[in-house]
């Protein structure tokens, strides 16, 4: 597994405990130094000389690192000349000598469009002092859109890339790669440093020739893991969630499936309380005669993981408080560790090991981090309320198909919402159906019951557009004469008569939520379509935000970023109506008319 880097700066503790959580996961540290030059902001991170002074009581190395922001274009060739200067100056100043590892970061607004010619400014002059190990900093971006020519760099001076909840950096050759701004729930930059570049200790050339990318583990602990996770993956939970799974397989057995409960005798008797595979199923027999029943290995590892999902699945989690919906959307490793441990094994926290389990889900994190905040049970459907209104009530259609609910519904005798019901399916529940219809705006399921009667569920609210949860089978019964109208438009959107229309440019409201993409939008460091970006939010990632505006004909959400610096990221389309994604908090910001 490749070596983890932190990088942090005044945003960041500077105490010798905080060092110390780092190094539970991090080889070394990189510190923010300076940002500009001694004619510019003349910026010098106030913690530096603490946070470099306790780095280097717990780490061998502690790096540096500059924020750029030269423009010769602007200002000549001598201001990223000026800005290596100011880097150098107090680089000894906060006591770091010239075996440093020292970074440029290059993400800034101002920097010039082809960047290629400042960086190699500013890297021959640190060369020229006598700095070994450089390294220039960049988003993917920068270097797939050519801001940045990797190939042209200054005595080719390896690259570190930023490119978050992605499976890889996205640049070939790259010898290290930033892949959260959250790293093991700390709230800081980690990095995975894939040849030591990072820590002085580079085995690539950083020429540019080959590819360097991470090594994946082969061993048994390791391929059953990816076993796990491809299988629950493809049930739709979370990554978080698998990897709270594997923390807790992990400690159970070291997710051996053959692994027999150690110290018992090996029977598989109902009457004992040996424990057996994956999850140490007990008494042991019973995890036997599920294999046998369906004439399989009791040893295979897909068989313990459909065994596991139709405990789930059937029963839903047994303590902890949380339904196993909730807990397939687990967005913290660590939290999902102690929910299965609680759901699923029924044990206590504090009784049984949580400690483990929550650091073995860590580090499988730093392996399944990949983006996915889990499908299981989220209803993305989008109904044409036009067309679903204008077809007449008590139109069918026959078809076959399995609904799973997400929210209480009651079975009724007749397709009438005032009628009380006789039974009611929860949230997470499964109907076997055989006909839809509309009427009492609503779509309905219908099948024949055990005792011969037909009964009926509701399915979709047609006057809202909402669907009680998803469908294997997913076509409403709509009639093909009344398929007109169009979808809702956020120019539509209305607050006190205002709308976004008349809404004037920059118009900003303080609204905290979490937006969910449903297609690949460009982090900003301003909110204007034409800046080109520093990272990207793709299909199924996630956005913590505090403020909204609206200006260049979109819809933005806002938030700072790990190093401080305020992003912007358009979530809709005002002239097209489209939003990106799904909203916690789906207030727009629009201006009330005077």
């Amino acid at each position: 597994m490749s070596t983890e880097v932190a990088d942090i700066s005044s945003y960041q503790d500077d105490s010798l405990a905080f060092m110390q959580s780092l190094a539970v996961y991090a080889k070394s540290i990189i510190v923010k130094i300076t940002q500009g030059s001694a004619t510019g902001d003349a910026y010098i991170n106030p913690k530096a000389k603490t946070q470099v002074a306790n780095g280097l009581k717990v780490f061998k190395t502690v790096g540096a690192y500059h924020y750029f922001k030269g423009n010769s274009q602007k200002y000549g060739d001598s201001d990223p000349i000026n800005e290596a200067k100011w880097f150098d100056k107090n680089l000894q100043a906060v006591g770091l000598d010239k075996s440093t590892v020292c970074a440029i970061d290059v993400e800034d607004a101002v920097v010039m469009q082809n960047a290629t010619h400042d960086i190699n400014l500013f890297l021959q002059y640190m060369s020229q002092q006598g700095y070994k190990h450089l390294v220039v900093y960049a988003s993917a971006s920068w270097f797939i859109s050519g801001r940045i020519n990797k190939t042209q760099l200054f005595n080719g001076t390896p690259i570190w890339v930023a490119a978050y909840n992605n499976v890889e950096p996205g640049v070939d050759n790259a010898s290290a790669w930033q892949y959260t701004d959250n790293g093991h729930g700390l709230h800081v930059d980690f990095s995975y440093d894939f040849d030591g570049t990072l820590l002085g200790e580079a085995t690539s050339t950083g020429t540019g020739s080959g590819t360097i990318t991470p090594v994946q583990p082969t061993d048994a602990l390791h391929q059953h893991a990816a076993q796990v996770y491809n299988y629950f993956h493809a049930k739709g939970l979370s990554d978080a969630a698998i990897c709270g799974i594997l923390g807790n397989l992990q400690h159970e057995s070291t997710i051996n499936p053959a692994q027999w409960q150690l110290g018992m005798p090996h029977t598989w008797s109902m009457s004992s309380s040996t424990g057996y595979g994956i999850a140490q199923f007990t008494p042991a027999g019973k995890i036997k005669a599920y294999a046998d029943k369906i004439g399989k290995s009791v040893s295979d590892i897909s068989v313990q993981l459909d065994y596991i999902w139709g405990q789930v699945t059937t029963n839903g989690f047994y303590g902890g408080g949380k339904t196993f919906k909730q807990f397939a959307l687990n967005t913290n490793p660590k939290t999902a560790a102690v929910d299965f441990l609680r759901g699923y094994e029924m044990h206590t926290m504090i009784s049984d090991a949580l400690a483990a389990r929550e650091k073995y889900a860590a580090n499988w994190w730093t392996i399944y981090n990949k983006g996915n905040a889990g499908t299981f049970g989220v209803n993305t459907r989008k109904m044409n309320t036009a067309t679903a209104q204008a077809t007449p009530d008590g139109y069918s259609i026959d078809i076959s198909g399995a609904f799973t609910f997400d929210t209480s519904c009651a079975v009724r005798n007749t397709p009438k919402m005032s009628d009380a019901g006789v039974a009611t399916y929860t949230d997470g529940g499964t109907v076997n159906y055989d006909k839809k219809l509309k009427t009492d705006d609503h779509f309905w399921l219908s099948y024949v019951s055990a005792s011969g009667i037909r009964r009926y569920v509701p399915y979709a609210n047609t006057a809202t557009g909402v669907y009680f949860g998803s469908d294997t089978n997913p076509k409403d019964p709509i009639s093909t004469d009344s398929e007109t109208g169009s979808a809702g438009t956020t120019t539509g959107t209305t607050t006190a008569g205002g709308t976004a229309e008349t809404t004037p440019e920059m118009y900003t409201i303080s609204a905290t939520g979490a937006f969910t993409f449903n297609t690949n939008c460009r982090v900003r460091n301003t909110p204007v379509m034409s800046d080109t970006g520093v990272a990207t939010y793709t299909t199924g990632m996630v956005v913590n935000y505090d403020t909204k505006l609206k200006n260049d004909n979109h819809f933005w959400l806002s938030y700072l970023a790990a190093s401080g610096v305020r992003r912007y990221v358009p979530y809709g389309n005002i002239s097209k109506g489209t939003y990106f994604g799904t909203d916690t908090n789906p207030k727009d910001p629009i201006k009330p008319a005077e």
